[in-house]
């Protein structure tokens, strides 16, 4: 195993740096779809659920109660994490295809 914590902090020239990423097979990438899948659906399901629950039913202290309003937190969280999730599994945007892009 190297000593790679060594290297954590330490500043060096751009040029001098050799960064291996990780590019991720097709399998894993097909895990990462189940797993956004499952997690996704079943949080936009929860949170239409509740929602759906209080059409026109507004309560005197407020539209939700506390752990219904934790509930709704939790689900828009995780759906957050999922979206941002998502955003790695596209290709990066080239800066000068996107300025000559026809749609900007």
């Amino acid at each position: 195993m190297s000593n790679f914590v060594k290297h954590w902090a330490s500043t060096d020239k751009i040029s001098n740096l050799d960064i291996q990423w990780h590019v991720p097979s097709d399998p894993e990438i097909d895990f990462a779809l189940q797993l956004i899948d499952e997690f996704l659906k079943s949080s936009i399901s929860q949170l239409r659920e509740l929602v759906s629950s209080h059409d026109g039913n507004i309560s005197s202290g407020g539209f939700f109660s506390k752990e219904e309003t934790a509930e709704f937190c939790r689900g828009l969280t995780l759906m957050k994490s999922c979206l941002v999730g998502m955003s790695t599994l596209t290709a990066d945007i080239d800066e000068e295809v996107a300025l000559d892009s026809p749609t900007r």
